[in-house]
């Protein structure tokens, strides 16, 4: 079965089976138990960083690629996480840069993007029971204005359509073809993702008429109420110990914007969320995810934005002997395919979660 279409670039990643074959080997050499025994008393050089978005229990008609475990899942892993590894927060983080403090030994931040409302009812009791402080980086546009994610908005349309194919004119004349789901949504996100200077508002109303499948501002609101967090939870969030940054405003990627647009998604997000939280917002995670070591212009906006640590998403392990950029922190995206053996073998060898 072809895996969901993903919000990250992770459409590019192999399947994970031959990494859990090579876990189930370690493990039942005894492998993991050595080295975690071993990192919890000596110096390693890895920072594994998690990535979580949605884990709610079922998709609905919206982007199944977004839903990264259950709560059954993620009370297994968070458990794991508490005995394998050392979870640490983000001003650990900051100051390890700031002030080449020390990280404790097997290093591990947790983190959740969007800013799905699951986040607060699934995830945050799960985390306070294992006493594991995580970050939230919230894509603060769709909290405000009570609108569905982009790519849940896109889903949706092909979810409810009865067409077989459509056809567009906007970025560029193309034919779609719905009949498979799971390559529809793919297709529509890459659009997003990867057309410069696209207009999204334009692209939405146009997929809309073509596939026939309307939203009113209500039935919209509606559906944001029961998927996006709201205000309210989000200073709960903070409130509850959880650290909560940034998303960006709109979720847009940034490598596609005109300056002037990346100014208003990275200087726009943090100034609301600390208008909110009456706390300092000071670490960003890049929408879909891409690294911006390739990119000055994107550097620059982002710390001119006020942004001491910047992650990419689904791109590796951190290695701390070497020169770590903190505006491109690397993680490792989850999925509700991850074995328990090979969460395990992460956590004591953070470069199987490499992909």
């Amino acid at each position: 079965k072809a895996r969901p279409a993903r919000k990250g670039d992770g459409d590019r990643f192999p399947s994970m089976r031959k990494r859990a074959k090579v876990a189930h080997l370690l493990e039942r050499a005894g492998f993991f138990s050595l080295v975690s025994r071993l990192r919890a008393y000596a110096p390693s050089p890895w920072l594994l960083v998690l990535t979580y978005h949605s884990v709610r229990p079922s998709p609905g008609p919206f982007d199944e690629g977004v839903v990264d475990a259950s709560a059954s899942l993620l009370d297994r892993q968070m458990a794991m996480v508490r005995r394998l590894g050392t979870p640490v927060t983000l001003s650990d983080l900051r100051d390890a840069f700031r002030r080449k403090r020390p990280l404790p030994f097997r290093p591990l931040l947790v983190t959740f993007d969007d800013g799905y409302r699951d986040n607060f009812d699934i995830a945050l009791p799960i985390l306070l029971r294992h006493k594991i402080r995580a970050t939230f980086f919230v894509a603060t546009g769709y909290v405000k204005n009570r609108r569905l994610f982009w790519w849940d908005k896109l889903a949706f349309m092909i979810a409810r359509t009865r067409k077989s194919f459509v056809q567009i004119d906007y970025p560029k004349p193309m034919e779609i073809d719905l009949r498979d789901r799971t390559a529809a949504n793919r297709k529509v996100q890459r659009i997003v993702k990867d057309t410069p200077e696209l207009d999204l508002e334009r692209f939405l109303h146009a997929f809309g008429e073509a596939t026939e499948v309307g939203l009113s501002h209500s039935e919209e609101r509606r559906y944001a109420d029961e998927l996006v967090l709201d205000w309210a939870q989000v200073k709960a969030l903070h409130e509850a110990g959880m650290d909560v940054q940034s998303h960006t405003r709109n979720h847009r990627v940034l490598h596609t914007l005109k300056k002037c647009e990346l100014d208003e998604e990275l200087l726009g997000a943090r100034l609301e969320l600390e208008d909110v939280l009456k706390a300092p917002v000071f670490a960003i995670s890049y929408p879909v995810g891409r690294p911006i070591a390739d990119s000055a212009a994107i550097r620059d906006a982002v710390t001119s934005a006020g942004y001491e640590l910047g992650f990419s998403n689904a791109s590796g392990v951190n290695n701390l002997w070497t020169n770590v950029d903190p505006l491109d922190l690397r993680r490792v995206s989850l999925d509700r395919d991850v074995e328990d053996v090979l969460f395990r073998g992460m956590l004591a060898l953070p470069p199987l979660g490499l992909r």
